[in-house]
């Protein structure tokens, strides 16, 4: 496992992009791995705006991406998410 702590910011996306393709070198699918990376990233940096960490499990060919924030809020599905 490995995890990093970024802050909110929109231009931080592309260094949690990079961190996870340091560690899904070789994997069939690490592009979309990475893909959705970034849209927890992005999802973290807008809607909680507080500093976040990815964390990411490989374990042979699967992965766990995980993306905790220090939002009081809990998530919710609306409407336009469901789209």
């Amino acid at each position: 496992m490995a995890a990093r702590r970024f802050d909110p910011r929109p231009q931080l996306v592309a260094e949690a992009r990079a961190f996870v393709r340091e560690h899904t070198r070789g994997l069939s699918r690490a592009e979309d791995i990475e893909l959705a990376a970034s849209e927890l990233a992005t999802n973290a940096i807008r809607h909680a705006m507080t500093p976040f960490e990815l964390s990411i499990h490989v374990a042979s060919q699967q992965v766990r991406l995980e993306v905790s924030d220090a939002s009081p809020l809990i998530p919710t599905l609306t409407e336009s998410a469901g789209r």
